[in-house]
């Protein structure tokens, strides 16, 4: 892993966070340690910026409309956006919101504020689902009433938005601590992930099938990357079905590579799949660090093919050492076996560097993606990756202050075509970040 990265998740104290260390450390060594530096990129690949419109949606003040955004946007079939900030909000522990178009631009609404009760959800980390009759769904890695994080559920009324807690984790068997956002299957049962908890302590993906008197959780996959089982461990991000029906995820640490954690041999990450009965796990992938990349923090995109195309935090060779600035690969299933290309790697200078988020597909397979820092100023990028020789393009460089800085979620395209995302940091306080749209 880069030196220098560090986790916070205190507060609303100044923080460069990024994706993926938090849950590591979660289960290493705690989330909690002072702002650290991301290094700057110390190389100036070939530059070849793309013409753009760029325009802020919305800047985030803290207190009472939220913090701090980490995960992805959603759009309703009306055109709003709605997502979630770790901090802020009226009990500053995260908020979930919406911004509402019109002739004059956006309007945002605090849908729900986090920390309102002892029993409630905290720091939500991971972007909302779209349920039926415009519920909203989401999770929180941290309170509830067991202290270990929920799977919430926010129902639009005349009123407002009400919130119902579908699930409370303890930690133990049923798992703790859910990053990742969740998906539905066409029975409406949710499936989503958590860093920790399991048979093994290593993390889970887990089920929740409903019923007249709530919902029931399953476990589908304990994660183990110990001695005596070499599985993956602590997947950060939720899991996605391909066409064949079978779960598809990411763990940020385990399989046969051999990165170190806190001296002990932890492996660098992997790609899985399996079935949502829990039955024929098999890792696809496991991360070596060089030349592949290693902490996948992101999940996986697939295409029409099968194809899985995703991005590493760290690792990858980008000619300067064994420790760069991650990248991002692709798996092509033949026959029995997938075979893993990287597409590009990051070098921390103006193409970018330490990617948490996933790739999106666009038109003709193009991929867009955003960078934690790197870009011109360091305050990180969107970038455009083109076949068939996904030449690496840079879309925004942003230039923190007003315009935002540090990137930790995807981005999420438009209908008519604009790329709409969110910076972790700047915009109206060192902390507060930015909805941002890009048009081409």
């Amino acid at each position: 892993m880069r030196k220098g990265v560090t986790a916070v998740t205190t507060g609303s104290q100044s923080k460069r966070y990024a994706l993926g260390i938090c849950a590591s450390l979660l289960l290493f060594a705690g989330c909690g340690a002072k702002i650290g530096t991301v290094p700057q990129g110390n190389g100036t690949p070939a530059f070849l910026p793309l013409r753009h419109a760029k325009s802020i949606l919305y800047g985030f003040k803290g207190s009472p409309d939220g913090e701090s955004p980490y995960g992805d946007l959603i759009f309703d079939q009306k055109g709003a956006l709605y997502g979630t900030t770790y901090d802020g909000g009226a009990y500053y522990f995260g908020s979930a919101f919406k911004l509402t178009p019109s002739s004059r631009g956006y309007t945002e609404s605090v849908l729900w504020s986090f920390g309102s009760n002892s029993y409630d959800g905290g720091k939500p980390y991971a972007g909302l689902t779209l349920g039926k009759e415009d519920a909203l769904y989401g999770t929180t890695p941290f309170g509830g009433k067991r202290s270990w994080g929920t799977v919430f559920k926010l129902t639009p009324s005349v009123s407002g938005y009400a919130e119902s807690i579908l699930w409370n984790f303890d930690n133990g068997k049923g798992g703790g601590s859910p990053f990742g956002a969740l998906i539905f299957d066409g029975k409406g049962a949710l499936y989503g992930t958590t860093v920790g908890g399991g048979e093994y302590g290593q993390g889970t993906v887990f089920k929740l099938t409903p019923s007249h008197s709530g919902y029931t959780e399953t476990v589908v996959h304990s994660f183990c990357a110990k001695a005596n089982c070499k599985d993956g461990a602590y997947p950060v991000a939720g899991v996605v079905f391909g066409n064949d029906g079978a779960l598809y995820g990411t763990s940020f640490l385990g399989g046969s590579g051999d990165c170190v954690q806190n001296g002990q041999k932890a492996g660098c990450g992997t790609v899985f799949k399996l079935m949502p009965s829990g039955s024929a796990y098999r890792i696809l992938y496991s991360f070596k660090n060089v030349p592949d990349g290693a902490y996948p923090s992101a999940g996986v995109t697939l295409d029409e093919s099968g194809a899985l195309y995703g991005t590493t935090m760290s690792g990858g060779n980008a000619g300067r050492s064994s420790d760069d600035a991650g990248t991002v690969y692709k798996l092509t299933p033949s026959q029995s076996k997938y075979r893993e290309t990287v597409l590009h790697n990051f070098t921390g200078g103006n193409d970018g560097g330490n990617v948490n988020a996933r790739v999106i597909l666009g038109v003709n397979g193009v991929l867009f993606g955003t960078s934690y820092y790197g870009g011109r100023d360091n305050d990180g990028t969107v970038f455009k990756l083109t076949p068939p020789g996904y030449v690496e393009r840079v879309f925004h460089s942003f230039r923190g202050g007003d315009h935002g800085q540090w990137l930790v979620s995807a981005v999420t395209l438009g209908s008519n075509g604009g790329l709409y995302g969110t910076t972790s940091a700047g915009g109206n306080c060192f902390n507060c970040g930015t909805v941002f749209e890009l048009q081409p």
